[in-house]
């Protein structure tokens, strides 16, 4: 409940001109907030791009950083 709170007191600061850098774990909540999304692996930004771009493929998302695999496109 705490945490819910929280994203939606982030998205109104967001949406009110505030820039706001969310480091997060649950990357579903994240995503339903956030206007653009960056996945870091070892300091290199791995993944990039909108949440709406990137909402499919949040299972790639989550192992990227529960395993400490890089994904596909960072090998590219």
């Amino acid at each position: 409940m705490l945490v819910d709170r929280l994203f939606e007191v982030l998205r109104q600061a967001a949406d009110n001109g505030a820039g706001v850098l969310l480091v997060e774990q649950y990357v579903h909540k994240a995503m339903a907030i956030a206007d653009r999304v960056y996945v870091m692996d070892r300091g290199h930004i791995s993944i990039s791009g909108t949440a709406e771009e990137l909402s499919k493929r949040v299972d790639e998302i989550q192992s990227s950083y529960l395993t400490g695999t890089e994904t596909e496109s960072a090998q590219s």
